[in-house]
């Protein structure tokens, strides 16, 4: 068991069984480095900031933080429902031990936690904690038909900008060619802006020096003449042709498909025009995730340029 891991949470570690599993993977560096899930636990490590995680087959179900403030908790669990991997997040620390839902929205409007599955506030662990997330009923699949409702209809991070993506394309680009392309590549670009400022490379002072403008909702809240200014501007920094096409391609749109874009990004729900409590983080979101909206982006093309994205666990097979 790693030392840097408080003793609340190694205690819940082994009452639930997980301490001595081959599947648990902690921040101790001898246990990652020689784990084969070694990259998915340095993003859950790094981008996510969990203490421990437990494997099955080499997929992650269960994240465990020791995180003690409920500022740091909600935090974590903003990025790990971004991350979109993880089910299950225990989280233990002196106040007690919580379960959590980790693929819905961490709060509602009303500021209820839906997501908060079982707690226990007492220094030892309640028995009903344990036979529902104990090792055994997580690896037996019981915890997963224990809670199905949950998980049912829940509004995983995937989910959502999948169909959000697929209702703005149908409604905004409708059966026009030149419109559905010019929202393709809109989206596209603004996809690949967003993850260099959630990477802090577009930063407000580099927005301001470009277009005036601290961030990119903003630019694409102002519509078209504002949003081609600052991809105009990145197209003479970086190589290809992500951002240089741009002008002609959006020819046919007006501000409201680039406002549309941007309540896109922001993770609000399209359909109902219901706004999101804190947008998409793209430095964080997985690259299976990118690359199947990339891949719905170019359905009417794909079986022409046999564009199919690959999942990273097929390639990791082959």
């Amino acid at each position: 068991m790693s030392s840097s891991i408080s003793e609340h949470l190694n205690a819940t570690l082994d009452m639930l069984g997980y301490a001595d599993s081959q599947g648990l993977v902690t921040s101790d560096p001898e246990v990652s480095e020689v784990s084969s899930r070694n990259y998915l636990w340095r993003d859950l490590r790094t981008k996510v900031g969990l203490d421990a995680a437990f494997f099955h087959d080499g997929v992650p179900l269960v994240g465990f933080t020791q995180a003690n403030d409920a500022e740091g908790v909600l935090g974590l669990r903003k990025r790990l429902w971004n991350y979109g991997r993880v089910p299950l997040l225990i989280v233990s620390n002196a106040q007690g031990v919580d379960a959590y839902n980790a693929t819905s929205n961490p709060i509602t409007a009303n500021g209820s936690t839906p997501d908060l599955m079982s707690g226990d506030r007492q220094r030892a662990i309640a028995d009903e904690l344990i036979d529902a997330f104990s090792r055994r009923s997580v690896e037996a699949g019981y915890f997963a038909t224990q809670f199905s409702a949950s998980y049912h209809g829940g509004d995983r991070v995937d989910q959502g900008l999948l169909t959000n993506l697929r209702y703005l394309r149908r409604t905004v680009a409708g059966r026009d060619p030149q419109t559905r392309s010019g929202v393709d590549a809109l989206v596209g670009a603004s996809l690949t802006a967003s993850y260099l400022a959630d990477c802090k490379v577009l930063d407000p002072e580099h927005m301001q020096e470009l277009c005036g403008t601290d961030t990119l909702d903003d630019v694409l809240r102002q519509g078209k003449q504002t949003t081609l200014r600052l991809f105009g501007e990145l197209a003479e920094r970086f190589n290809g042709d992500v951002f240089g096409y741009l002008s002609e391609a959006v020819a046919p749109l007006d501000d409201s498909t680039f406002q549309a874009v941007a309540s896109l990004l922001r993770g609000d729900h399209l359909p109902t025009g219901q706004g999101a409590l804190w947008p998409y983080d793209f430095s964080i979101l997985p690259p299976d995730l990118v690359s199947s909206v990339y891949e719905q982006l170019l359905e009417e093309n794909q079986r022409r340029d046999a564009a199919y994205y690959t999942p990273r666990a097929i390639v990791d097979v082959v």
